[in-house]
């Protein structure tokens, strides 16, 4: 067929925008090509064809659907039906009023309220080629998204087939339920608006992996700049296209056959396995069975992608003793796509790696893509990034920016300050405001803001310098910005400390800063200090972790607990700490208070803004002075909110906490702790990582913490290596609590020659000292020896995790609301120092992970860390 053998065309931003096919928060997918051989020519028809491989596909049930709103994998509508012609031909007709649909004809509408996705599947028929109504495969079944219901027009063409298969289920699969006989996938979300955002973003992906209309994969698309910030960018979005060939050869090989009881069928069935646990994925409360059909076996392939469980049999040839090579062995060696993969992959994960050419930063002419290093999501589901920026100190500072959930550059802000100044932290306030830090040699580093409004319109950020060196950047549900010290830090050289900006709201704001800890892991002697990792739970406690390698080890701590409320009428008298040498006493212990909402009479706004309380007075109204002086107890009489007047506001008071270290791995002091994350019911994960000259220790760690003494928290090891863990450099948790790590060793090659990088993924059930680990993505094999960080030999396990062409040493993870994973990909590993390099890219593994509830600060807030929008 002419349109199955034509090249795909390389789109660029503007172009697709031109045509509709992408929106910014990606909410249509629809194209304007369409197939040659169309014998339907009807103008306000929706016209498609379906082909199982090269063959057209013959009186398939073809069916035209709404996707839900009452749930993940539940609630699609049936708006249409139709059969396939003797030449795979099908059209629906789109009325020209919204309303309820029948199902029944081939004519819909789209619902009178709502604009859900549209999808078509194409179940059975003859895949022979011969037109008779005899012949029919009941496993084949195709599926095609197609777009926002508003845009699906007359010019929406559909190439129905196997190509179109594989990108609708894997940019889908966390919203599909498939069913337990034939046919019978349905497709939904829930009804919260960060849930049709993800299932929106979820489709408008597609457009990278394949063209709808044509059937045919896409090897890459270009996209350049939204605005004034980006103008000169350029961003090139690369699919693993060879391996969705493979996949879509895959599911041919039973498609092609004249029915489901086929060898080819049977393998594919028994080998394209259920995942080994509902509660690991979205549908917690699905019935996996044994696949019926194509379009079921490759959603298992999409949510199990190792292909988990028991090996039975496989018929193939060669001969195979796993169900992934079996699985591969499938595609065959002359397949009806060309041109798969020619080795056998680790997994069935599909990626896109997104590179940056062509342009700087507008405002301060930094690279875009600079060795990026950390990354965050917003509630739309844009990715928000910093740089590193290069190890030279006479070279320019990283920057910071933001790609579209389809990888349009949103916006770059570039750090100002001295030459040298490296990202360490990004992260998304509660109201959409874009926060990035950065540390350096230097002790003046920095703190840059991209307020939610100007990120359209890329209004340059305002910058703060910082009087210590910046390692760390957490926001808790208040908006207030925590910051930690590493050992660039001549203040508090050695000992670690955390800062807190509360609530800067805006740059018109006033930002003072204030100690709220010092003095935090103290080691002997040289030992180096770096606090890289902080977390926020639903209480707002803040946890901290320690990268170097101390004795203190791994010492996660929480901050206070709000204890009072309080009415003020003055704040003349309060000063607050601005210096950069704040007196050694203002540590734990004090008694603090928090203003909110208040308006000085000079002017400034201070929203949840922190002072020592100096005295309070005990008449009517109660009134409230301070400064930062040492610890100062008041006295307790029942204080009550008066009336608010001119400087007034609502003060809360609160005591910090001491800040003490959890018990943890007294036997294991070489270990330092990477990455922290919540789940929604306050259990704490992270990593270990790296080694001695002769021992590892690359474990996943579940923590239930003990809020009131922290030292009686439960900690609970996973086996070492698990899911591939080379040593934990980042760690996210998905919408199920699935631990999802980065890898700081290769999986492949050697530490200074290294091969493929991996990322992981393991789920835990259970708590205290009874947790369950269990590996989702592959645990590799054991090299027996220590990952020691130099030499010619890896020493690392190998072969484990995901790996992807495109992955380097992942120093953070990110996972969006439809559950995308996003790893930063600017550091490699060799000899024993981490190298970032100049460019590097992001990469995005399509729809692997459980959607999950963005920004962290938000969901901090509302109590939904690590569960599904």
């Amino acid at each position: 067929m002419p349109h199955l053998s034509a090249r795909p065309r390389r789109q660029t931003a503007s172009a697709l925008l031109a045509t509709g096919i992408v929106f910014l928060c990606g909410c249509n997918i629809a194209t304007t090509a369409g197939p040659a051989e169309n014998t339907f020519s009807s103008p306000a028809t929706i016209s498609g064809i379906v082909h199982g491989g090269q063959q057209p596909v013959y009186n398939a049930n073809v069916r035209l659907y709404s996707t839900g709103t009452s749930g993940y994998g539940t609630g699609s509508t049936l708006l249409a039906t139709t059969t396939s012609d003797v030449n795979g031909n099908f059209q629906f007709t789109k009325s020209s009023t919204n309303g309820p649909s029948s199902g029944s004809g081939t004519t819909w509408a789209c619902p009178l309220t709502g604009n859900p996705q549209i999808y078509i599947t194409a179940v059975g028929g003859n895949t022979q080629g011969t037109g008779l109504t005899a012949t029919n495969n009941t496993a084949s079944a195709l599926m095609a998204a197609i777009g926002a219901c508003s845009s699906v027009s007359s010019a929406t063409q559909v190439g129905l087939n196997e190509i179109s298969t594989v990108a609708s289920v894997f940019a889908l699969a966390q919203y599909i339920n498939p069913g337990t006989t034939p046919g019978t996938e349905t497709v939904g979300t829930s009804s919260s608006t960060q849930g049709t955002t993800g299932i929106n973003n979820a489709a408008s992906t597609i457009v990278n992996l394949a063209n709808i209309a044509t059937g045919l994969p896409v090897t890459s698309n270009a996209y350049t700049g939204a605005n004034a910030s980006v103008t000169g960018v350029t961003i090139t979005a690369t699919p693993e296209s060879a391996k969705l060939i493979t996949i879509a050869n895959i599911l041919a090989s039973c498609i092609n056959t004249a029915t489901a009881a086929s060898t080819q069928c049977v393998d594919l069935f028994a080998s394209a396995s259920p995942p080994p646990n509902p509660a690991f994925t979205s549908q917690p409360g699905a019935t996996f069975t044994a696949a019926l059909d194509t379009i079921q076996a490759a959603y298992y392939m999409a949510v199990n992608p190792i292909d988990a469980g028991t090996f039975t049999a496989c018929t193939t040839t060669p001969a195979a003793t796993t169900k992934l090579a079996c699985l591969f062995n499938l595609a065959g060696s002359t397949p009806p796509f060309q041109t798969g993969l020619s080795t056998q992959p680790t997994d069935w994960t599909l990626g896109i790696a997104f590179t940056s050419t062509g342009g700087t930063c507008t405002h301060d002419s930094w690279p875009f893509f600079d060795g990026p290093t950390k990354v965050a999501v917003d509630a739309s589901g844009n990715l928000w990034f910093v740089n590193y920026g290069p190890t030279a100190t006479s070279q320019e500072p990283g920057a910071f920016g933001g790609l579209s959930p389809v990888g349009q550059p949103l916006a770059c802000e570039g750090f100002g300050s001295a030459a040298g100044q490296t990202g360490a932290g990004i992260a998304v306030d509660p109201t959409g405001n874009i926060w990035a830090s950065y540390g350096g040699g230097s002790l003046t580093s920095g703190l840059q803001e991209l307020p939610a409004s100007a990120i359209a319109t890329a209004v340059q950020g305002t910058e703060w310098n910082t009087p210590y060196g910046v390692y760390a950047l957490a926001i808790d549900g208040n908006g207030d910005l925590f910051l930690s010290t590493g050992n660039h830090s001549a203040e508090y050289a050695l000992n670690g400390a955390i800062f807190e900006f509360p609530s800067p709201g805006t740059s018109t704001d006033t930002f003072p800063a204030t100690l709220i800890a010092s003095g935090l892991f103290a080691g002997s002697g040289t030992t180096s200090i770096t606090l890289d990792n902080l977390a926020i739970d639903h209480a707002g406690n803040l946890w901290v972790a320690n990268l170097g390698n101390n004795a203190t080890l791994d010492a996660l701590i929480p901050t206070a607990l709000t204890i009072s409320s309080y009415a003020i009428t003055s704040t003349s008298a309060a000063t607050f700490y601005t210096t950069t040498a704040p007196p050694a006493t203002f540590a734990s212990g004090i008694q603090t208070v928090v203003i909110q909402g208040l308006a000085t009479t000079n002017g400034a706004v201070m929203d949840r803004q922190g002072f020592t309380i100096s005295s309070i007075s005990t008449s009517t109204p109660y009134s409230i002075t301070g400064t930062l002086i040492a610890s100062t107890t008041p006295a307790s009489p029942t204080l009550t909110v008066t009336s608010q007047t001119t400087d007034s506001g609502t003060a809360t008071g609160f005591t910090l906490s001491t800040f003490a270290p959890i018990s943890a791995y007294s036997t294991q002091t070489q270990s330092p702790v990477i990455g922290l994350a919540f789940d929604s019911s306050d259990y704490l994960y992270t990593g270990t990582n790296c080694c001695s000259s002769t021992t590892s220790d690359f474990s996943l760690v579940k923590i239930t913490p003990n809020e009131t003494t922290p030292a009686n928290s439960t900690v609970t090891k996973s086996a070492a290596e698990i899911g591939g863990d080379n040593g934990t450099r980042g760690l996210a948790l998905d919408g199920a609590a699935n631990v999802w790590f980065g890898n700081e060793f290769p999986s492949t090659g050697t530490v200074a020659t290294p091969g493929y990088y991996a990322i992981g993924e393991v789920a835990t059930s259970g708590s205290g000292a009874s947790v369950t680990f269990t590996n989702l993505s592959a645990n590799g094999a054991s090299a027996g020896s220590a990952c020691v960080s130099t030499g010619t030999t890896n020493g690392c396990p190998v072969g484990g995790g995901f790996q992807k062409a495109s992955f380097l040493q992942t120093t953070d993870l990110a996972i969006d609301p439809s559950g995308n994973v996003w790893t930063p990909d600017g550091a490699t590993y060799p000899n024993g120092a981490s190298v970032y390099n100049p460019g590097g890219s992001i990469t995005e593994v399509v729809g692997a992970a459980v959607p999950t509830v963005t920004p962290l600060s938000v969901a901090a807030a509302n109590g939904t860390l690590a569960t599904k929008p």
